[in-house]
């Protein structure tokens, strides 16, 4: 985190890191003076620096929710996480702990949709056992009633 701190100047892949966290932590950019002087735009970076870039990180991202992840936040996620920006070599070559924290976001964006085929199939399980365990309960009455003939 103090890698990341410490920049004077933040490029566009550590920018989307930033905005990437702010969206998982529920933390609102500010808006400040687009490059024209006359249009605001969104800055994640500042609320990300100050909010959720602390010591308490590391913590907050082994503890995050990740069962109960809103469907809205995977598809905003989505087209940043697949931005040219948010590559592999671009994020290795801005920072380091900047590529380790969009590992945990595309893990995280990942985990979502593995779960999505998971859940509806555990649900399935859960019903063919009581089936099966229902099946048994009459299969052993008959064999008992035929073993008693």
């Amino acid at each position: 985190m103090t890698e990341l701190k410490g920049f004077k100047t933040v490029s566009e892949p550590v920018k989307l890191v930033a905005r990437t966290l702010c969206m998982f932590f529920n933390t609102k950019p500010i808006m400040v003076a687009g490059p024209d002087g006359k249009t605001k735009v969104a800055d994640y970076w500042e609320p990300c620096k100050k909010n959720i870039l602390t010591a308490a990180l590391l913590k907050q991202l082994q503890n995050y929710p990740k069962d109960n992840i809103e469907e809205k936040l995977i598809e905003e996620l989505t087209p940043i996480l697949n931005s040219e920006d948010y590559s592999e070599a671009k994020l290795i070559n801005a920072s380091k702990a900047a590529h380790g924290i969009s590992k945990w976001c595309r893990a995280i964006v990942g985990y979502h949709g593995a779960m999505k085929i998971v859940v509806p199939k555990k649900v399935e399980l859960a019903g063919a056992k009581e089936s099966s365990a229902a099946a048994q309960k009459v299969w052993d009455a008959a064999k008992e009633r035929l073993a008693a003939v």
